[in-house]
């Protein structure tokens, strides 16, 4: 990975660092005010001074330290500041909130979901339904989140990125984003950027929803001026706002594993979709259609699979250490669920946007809760099938050793060196070892 290319990441590094150095030290350090202040206050000095000198080295040193700092007393001050709040008896759990919580917005969301029960959307498929489309989720039973959380498909019931993209779409289809003009074009992004934000609003302000909010709208804003900013910067960019605002939600799972999926996608999976695409000559017009479309059916689908791929590959050390299970079948009923997530998605836009007509709401209901009901049978028939699901309790070093294995692996398919092969090769027969050792070890 060259560095150049992605500048973020060494403001973003040092920062996750410092905070989670600040996180696991906690208990020992404690919050030393007058002591990190001065020292951050001094380490910034030595930086500008290094940068006005023109001493590379120094400057590079210093603002690492400076970030590294900087993220510790973020976090360390966060912590002090929930002790205070919760006292000693505080754990993550107890201030698991949300940051971006606004009243106004929990309001629209109560609203939106007394909508729906009054037209019906109820049972299994309703929840479904509520989470996917407005984030409530007070209405998914505990059945429900353990099937789809053995089936892989838990992703599917939070807000995230994946139904941001589905929303931005049709918004940008809605808004002609295609064929006007580029005068025209901006105007199009901001009020696609403005609806994509009043649906956040809508739906409660998440936290997952947020930050893919923020990337979609860095995204078009930058397409919109004529730059292009990668999506790994995008990305990284994103997370920085959100752990500035509320450093403690860099330790929550959600956020965790929204970020993994992200930068999977972003470094792995772009590189995996575009190696495998099939290639279409530019004079398209001699091409027949039938060989067209082929190949587009061919490189949508190879997408999805290597994309879900990814995604449970950076997912899996946290998704072992935190829930104590890994799906194993997660790609194929994301494979199944993908396109009728998206199409329910789009189906409940319409059924909003026909409300008025009793006639035509009760169509698109009945189709809406077909679609809803059919993920839900996915799910359970995926969930049933024996061995789909693999019980472990990994250790945290274990889980830094699979994201080792991970990261070189990344750098192995994206550069094609072969010490990074070998390197790659290395850390997985370290990490088979050490999983070796730790069965044998362990009393029958």
């Amino acid at each position: 990975m060259e560095w150049q290319k992605y500048p973020i990441l060494r403001l973003v590094m040092p920062i996750i660092i410092g905070m989670t150095v600040a996180f696991f030290l906690y208990e020992s350090l404690g919050y030393q005010p007058f002591i990190i202040l001065p020292l951050l206050i001094g380490l910034a000095s030595g930086t500008v001074y290094a940068h006005i000198r023109n001493h590379r080295r120094a400057f590079v040193i210093l603002s690492s330290l400076t970030f590294l700092a900087f993220g510790y007393e973020l976090t360390s001050r966060s912590i002090y500041n929930a002790h205070e709040e919760y006292g000693e008896g505080w754990t993550y759990e107890l201030y698991n909130h949300n940051p971006f919580a606004i009243d106004k917005a929990h309001e629209v969301q109560k609203r939106l979901h007394d909508t729906y029960i009054e037209h019906n959307v109820t049972g299994e498929a309703g929840s479904v339904v509520e989470a996917m489309t407005i984030g409530w989720k007070k209405g998914l039973t505990k059945e429900t989140k353990d099937v789809f959380s053995k089936a892989g498909l838990s992703h599917t019931l939070a807000l995230s990125g994946f139904h941001i993209t589905i929303v931005f779409l049709l918004l940008h289809y809605v808004f002609l984003g295609k064929i006007v003009t580029h005068r025209w074009r901006i105007i199009c992004n901001i009020l696609t950027v403005g609806s994509l934000w009043a649906y956040a609003f809508m739906a409660g302000m998440q936290p997952s929803l947020v930050r893919a909010t923020i990337m979609c709208s860095i995204f078009v804003f930058t397409r919109s001026f004529g730059r292009m900013v990668t999506a790994l910067n995008s990305c990284l960019l994103t997370g920085l706002i959100m752990v500035i605002i509320e450093p403690l939600i860099l330790f929550h799972v959600g956020f965790q594993l929204s970020f993994s999926a992200v930068i999977g996608i972003c470094t792995l999976g772009d590189t995996l979709c575009k190696r495998t695409s099939i290639r279409l000559p530019r004079e398209r017009t001699q091409v027949p259609l039938i060989r067209r479309l082929g190949v587009k059916i061919f490189n949508g689908t190879k997408d999805i699979v290597i994309i879900s791929l990814v995604c449970n590959i950076f997912t899996i050390p946290i998704v072992a250490y935190t829930f104590h299970q890994i799906p194993l079948l997660s790609i194929i009923s994301n494979l199944a669920a993908t396109l009728l997530v998206s199409f329910l998605i789009v189906t409940s836009a319409v059924w909003w946007l026909t409300i008025w007509s009793a006639t035509l709401s009760a169509i698109v209901q009945s189709i809406l809760m077909w679609t809803a009901s059919t993920v839900c049978g996915i799910a359970h028939t995926i969930a049933s099938i024996p061995y789909s699901v693999y019980y472990c309790e990994p250790s945290l070093t274990e889980c830094f050793l699979m994201y080792g294995v991970v990261i070189t692996m990344t750098l192995a398919i994206r550069k094609h060196t072969p010490h990074r092969v070998m390197a790659f090769l290395t850390a997985v027969i370290v990490f088979c070892v050490v999983a070796i050792i730790r069965k044998v070890a362990a009393p029958l």
